[in-house]
């Protein structure tokens, strides 16, 4: 096929149909968003439903809406960030996680997010002494957290507390000030022994703590021999998320990756410390140590792959290798080959597919684009969308050409790029995932503004039907042993019922500049020496020519009508005197 074929559907089955639509709005009644950026299918654990996920930059500002399906009628607002900066999700311990560069927010269930992460108080308590109480011959020292009982997570420590000194059947006072963080409800106190370590990871927890989130002066009257064995967190182990985008998770789950200018940030696991508390998924360790590592060029997308994450620059791609913190190295993974907008990467499994900046689609350090390159060679990086999508008898790679309203589905069973989807406008937020069990749907935002399911029994977009034309390259029609040119005598389509509205040829020209094809579709016949001269699924044909014209070579475009119902081709065949049909 070339230039000029759209909304064909073709399969490992070898027939052509024309593509299914997106005819179904994610809602009964369609909301209308402003300008949709992101989309994404959330499913929870445990039939805790399954959740559409928008977000839409609005009169500035950039808006995150949910769904649940089966529950809600319309899409509700979640969350307002103070900019415009497009959100990027990650999902992992049933938790959707979402970073703009300016609020890190999670989402569990409900209809509200809370921050991700809990920044640990910052300043150290006060210490001062009372009554009577307990005895020290060297001094304490205290530290602080903050904590949410719901989900058990825990900031990092405060600063250090000066040394209280040599106390002397004294009651310790110590002042803490509350976090005005919401999901925070528990304030943790932690104490060295008498001249113990000064490390809040060997710190342990008073006997009375934890407290009420307020302001207060606590008294502490326990022995060094009845702390908890709870011991704290360290300075920096448990830090907050630093303001950042890009996410992705690696191949388990277990971290999350996240990106802001050249430097990758990655949350914790088995590097916490021992015995200390906290969701390992909020815990990014900071500082010179931290988990973190810088780049030569600013990352523009991140995605998982079976040992590493890669990491997507302009001018190259990276890699975090390993499984554990203590093995993780950098290294290059490919020259050249970058990419320049986060919605043309995309992670399935360990697969990862993206558009890189020479406009050229790979997949798994592959390139699979090389046909469609002259469609897509001045595409608009920050309007392409680009997702794997795994459903029944689909297995594709598509990619959204925002701008022009333009869906390129490259075939894994085949091996082919199909004729290019077209919408009735520009669209945006492409995306593929489980809208109910088992049930896998790719999703866009038609206009930019609805969203809308494929359904492949319906042949619309959004109620707007479509047409459907398969074009071919020029075909030979000469005999190198004959004359150099032939007659052309037909053109045989067989077709269910649904026959082609227009067919039309080309001779000796080429098809792809300014054609100028011949019509010959109301020089049509039935074949004449067929058992069933009325089949009811399988209509042969045939269309011929005037005065079987001449040529060396003959291109055939074959248009099938606009309206909301698919079809079936079976063959398209080109008869020549040299070929006898």
């Amino acid at each position: 096929m070339v230039s000029g074929s759209h909304d064909i559907l073709t399969t490992a089955r070898q027939l052509m149909e024309r593509r299914p639509g997106f005819a179904d709005s994610v809602e009964a009644s369609p909301t209308t968003f402003t300008s949709v950026v992101r989309h994404l299918w959330f499913p929870k654990w445990g039939g805790g439903g399954f959740y559409s996920i928008v977000n839409d930059i609005s009169g500035g500002v950039s808006k995150v809406y949910k769904m649940l399906m089966g529950t809600d009628a319309n899409y509700i607002l979640m969350f307002t960030s103070s900019t415009n900066g497009p959100f990027d999700f990650a999902i992992t311990n049933d938790t959707l996680f979402m970073g703009n560069g300016t609020d890190m927010r999670k989402f569990k269930s409900g209809s509200s997010t809370t921050k991700w992460g809990i920044a640990a108080p910052a300043a150290a308590p006060t210490i001062g002494t009372t009554s009577t109480g307990i005895s020290a011959f060297s001094g304490w020292y205290y530290v602080y957290t903050y904590c949410n009982s719901s989900t058990g997570h825990e900031s990092s420590a405060s600063p250090l507390s000066v040394c209280t000194g040599i106390v002397s059947n004294k009651s310790v006072q110590v002042t803490v000030v509350a976090s005005a963080d919401v999901q925070v409800d528990q304030i943790r106190v932690y104490r060295t022994t008498d001249g113990g370590t000064t490390d809040p990871t060997a710190m342990r927890e008073l006997s009375n703590s934890p407290f009420a989130n307020t302001n207060a002066t606590i008294l502490d009257t326990t022995t060094d021999v009845l702390l908890s064995v709870r011991t704290g967190p360290g300075f920096t182990s448990n830090d907050p998320p630093t303001p950042s985008d890009k996410l992705t998770t690696d191949a388990t789950g277990g971290r999350i990756f996240t990106a802001q200018n050249a430097t990758t940030y990655f949350s914790a696991q088995e590097e916490l410390p021992s015995g200390s508390e906290g969701s390992p998924w909020e815990c990014f360790p900071s500082g010179a140590d931290g988990n973190s590592y810088s780049w030569p060029q600013e990352v523009q997308a991140q995605g998982t792959q079976a040992d590493g994450v890669a990491i997507l620059t302009r001018g190259k791609i990276w890699k975090v290798a390993g499984n554990l913190r203590s093995n993780f190295i950098q290294q290059g993974l490919l020259d050249r080959r970058g990419a320049i907008s986060v919605t043309a990467v995309a992670s399935l499994g360990n697969s990862v597919a993206w558009l890189d900046t020479a406009s050229q689609v790979f997949l798994d350090g592959q390139e699979i684009g090389f046909d469609i390159r002259p469609d897509i060679k001045n595409i608009d990086h920050s309007q392409a969308y680009l997702c794997i999508h795994i459903s029944g008898r689909f297995h594709w790679v598509c990619l959204l050409d925002g701008a022009n309203g333009k869906i390129y589905v490259y075939d894994m069973d085949t091996g082919q790029w199909l004729p290019p989807f077209v919408l009735p406008g520009p669209a945006s937020a492409l995306s593929s995932g489980e809208s109910s069990s088992g049930n896998v749907v790719l999703t866009v935002a038609l206009g930019k503004t609805k969203m809308y399911n494929l359904n492949t029994a319906k042949f619309n977009d959004g109620g707007t039907a479509y047409g459907a034309v398969v074009a071919t390259n020029l075909m030979d029609m000469a005999n190198p042993n004959e004359s150099p040119t032939q007659p052309l005598i037909s053109i045989v389509a067989e077709t269910d019922a649904n026959i082609p509205s227009k067919v039309e040829y080309i001779l000796d020209d080429d098809p792809t500049i300014s054609p100028v094809y011949t019509d010959i579709t109301k020089n049509v016949s039935n074949p004449t020496l067929r058992a069933n001269d009325s089949p009811a699924n399988l209509v042969k044909s045939i269309y011929q020519p005037d005065g079987s014209p001449n040529g060396e070579r003959c291109g055939i475009r074959i248009t099938w009508p606009t309206v909301d119902q698919s079809f079936v081709c079976y063959t398209i065949t080109m008869n020549d005197q040299n070929q006898g049909g």
